[in-house]
C-alpha cells in the first residue's frame, strides 16, 4: 500500500486524474446532463436573431433572408402573406424561444450548484479524514494557517471553478462551434473576417494563464501567512494580553495584511488588464 501511494505521488498526471475522478465520483450523469443543457441553451439563443432576420428580410421586405441553406428551403415554403397579416406569430415564437432558453439557463445553474456543492462536501470530508491520519511530524513542519487555508479558501476556489467556470468553458466552446457553423453557412468570407482575432485571443489566453499561476501561488502563500497570524493570536490571546504584546501583534498583523493586499492587488490588476483587453478585441 505504501509503495502504491508513493507511485501515485511520483506520477503527477496520474495523481491529478485520480483526484479528479474521485472528486466527481457519482456526478457523471449530472455532467452529461449539464452538457446537453448547455448545448440546448446555446442552440436556442441563436434562434432569436434568426427569427428576427426572417421577419425583417422575408415577411416585411420580401427578400431572401441571410440564413443557413437548410433553413432557406424551409422559409421559402412559408406563407408570407399570412405571416404579414399575423405578425404576432413570429413575436410569439421569440417569446417561446426566450422562455425555453431561460429554462435551459436555470437547469445549467442548478446542475452546476449540485455538482459544485456535492464535490465541495466530498473534498472537505476527504481532507478532514486525511488530516486526522497524518503523522505528528507533519504538523511540526507546517503552520496551522496553511492547513486552515487548504481546508477553506482552496476548497472554496475549486467550488467556485466548478460552479461558475467549468460549464461556462463548455458553453464557450459550444458557442464557438455553433456560431462558426451558422456564419460559414451564411457567408464564409464574413465568417473568416469575424474570426481573424481568435488566434490572437488564444495566444493571449495561453500567455496569461501560464504567467498567472505564479501570482496565484504568491497570493495563496501570503493568505496562508495571514491565516497563521490570526490563528496564533486567537489561540494565544491570553498570553498576548498577559505580557502586554497587543501593539506588537497588531503591527505584525498589519505588516502581513499589507503584504497580502499588495500581492493580491497585483494579481487582480493582471486579471483586469487581460479581461479588459480580451473584451476590447
Amino acid at each position: 500500500m505504501q509503495k502504491k501511494n508513493t507511485d501515485i505521488h511520483k506520477n503527477k498526471s496520474f495523481f491529478n486524474s485520480y483526484l479528479v475522478k474521485d472528486a466527481f465520483y457519482g456526478y457523471k450523469k449530472y455532467l452529461f446532463f449539464g452538457f446537453l443543457v448547455v448545448v440546448g441553451a446555446v442552440g436556442t439563443s441563436f434562434l432569436t436573431p434568426l427569427v428576427i432576420s426572417f421577419v425583417i428580410d422575408f415577411v416585411i421586405s420580401n427578400e431572401v433572408p441571410n440564413m443557413p441553406g437548410f433553413l432557406i428551403d424551409i422559409v421559402k415554403k412559408a406563407d408570407r402573406d399570412y405571416l404579414l397579416d399575423n405578425i404576432w406569430i413570429p413575436a410569439l415564437q421569440i417569446v417561446l424561444i426566450t422562455l425555453v432558453t431561460g429554462v435551459f439557463i436555470f437547469l445549467r445553474l442548478r446542475i452546476s450548484a449540485q455538482i459544485s456543492e456535492g464535490m465541495s462536501k466530498r473534498l472537505k470530508d476527504r481532507l478532514y479524514s486525511h488530516i486526522q491520519n497524518l503523522p505528528y511530524d507533519y504538523f511540526k513542519h507546517i503552520s496551522a494557517g496553511d492547513i486552515v487555508q487548504r481546508c477553506t479558501s482552496d476548497v472554496e476556489t475549486i467550488r467556485r471553478f466548478v460552479s461558475v467556470q467549468m460549464l461556462e468553458i463548455l458553453r464557450t466552446l459550444v458557442m464557438i462551434v455553433i456560431s462558426m457553423t451558422v456564419m460559414i453557412s451564411v457567408d464564409y468570407r464574413m465568417a473568416l473576417v469575424s474570426s481573424c482575432l481568435l488566434p490572437i485571443l488564444f495566444i493571449m489566453s495561453y500567455v496569461f494563464f501560464k504567467n498567472i499561476k505564479s501570482k496565484f501561488t504568491v497570493s495563496d502563500e501570503a493568505e496562508g501567512r495571514l491565516s497563521t497570524v490570526i490563528q496564533e493570536n486567537l489561540s494565544g490571546v491570553r498570553v498576548v494580553r498577559a505580557f502586554g504584546q497587543q501593539q506588537a501583534e497588531v503591527e505584525k498583523f498589519e505588516k502581513v495584511n499589507s503584504e497580502f493586499k499588495k500581492v493580491t492587488t497585483k494579481l487582480v490588476d493582471t486579471m483586469a488588464k487581460y479581461w479588459g483587453a480580451s473584451d476590447i478585441l
